[in-house]
């Protein structure tokens, strides 16, 4: 079996072609220019070098995050554009998850390993898996927590040897150690992530049946509520694993253009919108849960700040907490756009909007008297970075 793997997840892209779970060759490129620019050119080499089409490939496999969720949507979309004209099947691979295979490199004692990614303000995404022969079998579910929630939740395996793994694992090296005095800790160079340990991934994936639909791991899937983050407040309500957030595709419009108005809003047009995915300086979302498209919501960037066009949850489904999850990707879109702020206007009377807005430190900077049809006014709010 043929794999083409792709890792757009952190600022290393990364291409690599196995043979099963067999390295052929793979190639990384580390400089300043975006993944959107460097990804297609390097993908066409790599093939070109080793006399490749896509036609040849039975398995597509992707890093699906946590990391860069600008990067990660540029590596889904390929694949995802890929399997559209070759119905090639896709795996998706979770960054903690590949960090774990890249540690087939490593002898060491024990079959413990802790994949652990730094989220800044002592915060971690990690996850814990067991090496059983050349495969990682997952022992719980991968996680967003606190350094310290996550030293108790690994308490019960305080008594085996474990191989931490990943830059959160060095960043708290020393509380890590205090805790697991058995722990062992990797190299620098088993770090990086790689497009190769994410085929072998996708590999035992296809192996076990797991290509489906796509699955992202970026933020929102493993965002918990904790007192200590910036958005504390955030309630786990529902089962997140059973959510997708990808960018607006004109099919996804289509499967919702004759309920625009019965199910999200009457003020939505259907051309006017299909114009505005054509728009590069836009960027717009669809959420769904259960496979279904509960929402959506976008965004346009004019000079240097990004304007939120509209966060529009299905009317059966509202005030349950959905819209936090599309506006926070909105917001990190925004700020990996290099944007200064991101603004927005919200009608006065809208209490819930209002809220939300308010929960993510939106503050209101001014007021058109009577902007809707109806005679209400709106507020403007406005986030800086």
């Amino acid at each position: 079996m043929k794999i083409l793997s792709l890792d757009t997840s952190s600022k290393i892209c990364s291409v690599a072609i196995l043979e099963d779970n067999n390295l052929i060759v793979e190639k990384q490129i580390n400089d300043e220019k975006t993944h959107s620019q460097k990804l297609m050119p390097l993908i066409d080499t790599i093939l070109n070098e080793n006399n490749l089409s896509l036609k040849d490939f039975d398995l597509l496999a992707c890093c699906a995050g946590p990391g860069s969720f600008t990067g990660v949507r540029i590596g889904v979309s390929t694949v995802k554009a890929f399997n559209d004209v070759f119905n090639i099947p896709i795996a998706s691979v979770s960054s903690l998850e590949s960090l774990a295979y890249n540690t087939l490199g490593i002898n060491y004692h024990g079959s413990l390993v802790c994949s652990v990614i730094d989220a800044k303000n002592d915060n971690i995404y990690y996850g814990i898996f067991k090496k059983i022969g050349d495969t990682f079998p997952q022992l719980k579910d991968l996680r967003a927590k606190n350094i310290n929630e996550m030293l108790e939740d690994l308490a019960e395996f305080k008594s085996f040897p474990i191989l931490f793994i990943g830059n959160g694992s060095k960043v708290h090296k020393n509380i890590i150690f205090e805790n697991f005095p058995n722990a062992i800790f990797a190299e620098d160079k088993y770090d990086i992530q790689t497009s190769s340990s994410v085929g072998k991934a996708g590999f035992e994936h296809y192996k076990q049946g797991i290509v489906r639909r796509f699955k992202f791991y970026c933020s929102f899937i493993f965002k918990e509520i904790s007192s200590r983050t910036s958005i504390g407040w955030w309630k786990v309500m529902f089962n997140i694993t059973k959510m997708e957030i990808h960018t607006m595709r004109l099919s996804d419009l289509e499967e919702i253009k004759n309920n625009l108005e019965s199910d999200f809003d009457n003020f939505w047009n259907y051309e006017i919108f299909k114009e505005e995915l054509g728009n590069t300086n836009s960027s717009y979302l669809v959420l769904l849960y259960d496979d279904e498209i509960i929402g959506f919501g976008g965004i346009k960037i004019i000079l240097d700040e990004a304007n939120l066009m509209d966060i529009v949850i299905k009317k059966s489904m509202r005030n349950q907490g959905f819209a936090k999850f599309l506006l926070n990707e909105l917001i990190n879109i925004s700020k990996e756009e290099n944007c200064s702020s991101i603004t927005l206007e919200v009608n006065e009377n809208n209490i819930h909007a209002i809220k939300l807005y308010n929960n993510f430190n939106f503050k209101e900077v001014g007021k058109r008297k009577k902007y809707y049809k109806n005679g209400d006014s709106a507020i403007l709010m406005t986030l800086k970075f």
